[in-house]
This record gives structure tokens, sequence and C-alpha cells, in this order.
């Protein structure tokens, strides 16, 4: 899929914007999406573009004549979808800035590319600003919120005191006296949290408290019990969650095919939890591919296409008989 359309181009200007010409020269020959276009501050001349485009022709492009031709420097781009800028460093000509999952830089003016550094940040990506006075100073925005590098990037500090969280829904129990809310966030868990303290410092990040990983969707609570909240991520895998012991205890949920995602956890009468995808792991290293049981159910191996090759999955095949 290409996020544009026939029109999606670059233009160019000469007289304030009053007309304007169509730039192909240097372009993909292809139809364009996103185009993410920057001026470089050290020298006017020099542009970056991050195009995508049909058939793989997109990438990391450059002009050093204002616009009028452009030379593609590598064929990178992390899909128009969520990403698509370019930054220019404000005193290195040849040094960009790309988002992405990672973010991505280059200092031979887009040849090359190299992780700019994630220690201890979320990831997805999708502006940085660069101190002209210091560029090794970033600030950096992604899904998770606002970071501040003072190594260009070798380390990071969060600013856990900005309210950015982004609820997509939420849900409330019956708990007294101050009823809790649940929700999920974009990409950032699903949580529950009090709606009222006693405590004179207020509601703190720590009261919160994390349901579900991923990106966070619906929430709802068991009108019955307060206890039990049920969570869910993309693609359809639906957390039951116990409060009580602070895991999720249920993790097996149809996706409408039959499968299962083993990335799951059941607790044990004793209150351990078992890990179906470290189960997964132990029949892989002995070639035992073919069922196995957990808490007087059995399972099967599978893969389908279409899901992520880094989860393990499982399927529910029949009940056992040989425990109640």
């Amino acid at each position: 899929m290409i996020n544009g359309g026939p029109e999606s181009a670059i233009h160019r200007s000469t007289d304030g914007g009053r007309t304007w010409k169509k730039v192909t020269t240097g372009l993909p020959d292809e139809q364009l999406g996103r185009i993410g276009l920057a001026i470089s501050p050290v020298n006017p001349d020099v542009l970056y573009a991050n195009v995508e485009a049909a058939n793989a022709k997109g990438g990391i492009f450059r002009s050093a004549d204002g616009g009028v031709t452009w030379e593609r420097r590598c064929d990178y781009n992390a899909g128009a979808m969520y990403y698509g800028d370019i930054f220019p460093d404000p005193a290195d000509v040849d040094r960009v800035y790309i988002p992405d999952v990672i973010f991505q830089v280059s200092d031979d003016g887009g040849r090359t590319l190299h992780a700019l550094g994630q220690r201890n940040m979320h990831v997805d990506n999708h502006i940085v600003w660069v101190d002209p006075a210091n560029t090794r100073h970033l600030l950096v925005g992604n899904d998770g919120g606002l970071y501040r590098s003072v190594d260009r990037g070798a380390t990071w500090t969060f600013f856990a005191n900005l309210p950015l969280a982004q609820f997509y829904d939420v849900d409330v129990d019956y708990a007294a006296p101050f009823y809790n809310i649940y929700g999920g966030l974009q990409d950032n868990n699903s949580l529950g949290g009090p709606s009222r303290t006693r405590s004179n410092h207020g509601i703190l990040n720590q009261d919160w408290f994390v349901t579900q990983g991923g990106d966070g969707f619906v929430s709802h609570v068991d009108p019955d019990d307060p206890n039990t909240v049920y969570s869910e991520l993309q693609h359809g895998v639906i957390v039951r969650y116990d409060k009580r012991i602070g895991t999720p205890a249920m993790h097996h949920i149809d996706y409408g095919l039959g499968v299962f995602t083993a990335r799951a956890f059941e607790p044990y009468p004793e209150g351990q939890s078992l890990d179906l995808a470290t189960v997964y792991q132990d029949l892989v290293k002995r070639n035992e591919l073919a069922a196995f049981e957990v808490h007087t159910r059995f399972y099967e191996i599978g893969s389908p296409e279409g899901l992520a090759a880094t989860e393990h999955h499982v399927r529910e095949v029949r009940r056992s008989s040989s425990r109640s």
C-alpha cells in the first residue's frame, strides 16, 4: 500500500509560493506516497527527502541545488503510515535523523544509516529537536513520551511528569470508597488506577498498574467481580487479569482461526505461573512439536502465516481426561 496517490510529488517555487513547478529529476518514476521534506540549516541549497514510492523505489534522497535535481542516497524507508519525516542536523550538513521504531541517523548525507541509541528509551520515534548551540543535546518525542539526551543519544532521561498518555477507551469498576479506572493506551499497555486517593501527594505514577502490554485498546471490568479485568492488545489478543495475584490469569483467546497466542500465563494452585512460550522453546529443542498438556488442556504447536514470526502460538485441540 502506498500512502499517497497520483498527485503525490515534490513541487518547487522561486516566487514566494505564487507559482509552483513539479520536480522529477532524480526522483522515482513510480507512484509516490508520503514525502518527508527538510532544508539543511547549514546550507539552504541542500535538501533531504524521505520518499515513499511503489515497487521499492523509495528511500532517502538528497538535493544539492535547491531541489532542482535529486540523488537517491539509500533505499531505506520505514513505512509512511507511522513515520516518514527527516530532520537535518543544525550544524553538520551531512548528518540527518530519520524517525523509525529505532531512531536512525546518518553522518554521510543519507548514504548509510545506524541506530541513534535507544538505551532505557521507548520505541516508535516521531520527532527530534537538536540544540543548535550544542548538537549533543537532543529532545525526542515517541510513543512513550518525551526524552532528553545530553550525549548525542548514548543515554536518555525520561520526563515522567508530563500527562501525555492517550487513552483509546476507558471503563470503571464499583470499588469503594473510590472506584478504579481502566483503559488501553496508545502503545503504552493497558492500565488500571484509582479515581481518587486519601494520600496527601495525590495520585502518583506508582498507583497505576499494567493489566496487559502492547498497544492497549478496550478494557472491561467484570460487573460482578472488580478483581477481574479483561484487556486486549493488537491482533485480537485478550487477557483476563486477576487483580488479586497481579498477573494475567488467561491468555488463550481465539483469533478466529482457532489459533491462540503462547505468551500465556495460567496460575498454578500454589501461586506459580506457567509461560507457554517457554514450554514451546523446550519442545523445539527436543523436536517434540506434536502436542502438550497444561492444566487439563491439550495444546498443539502452530505458527500461522500473517502473524509475527517472533510470536509463538498454540492451539487447544482437546480437553484432557487424565485429571479433573
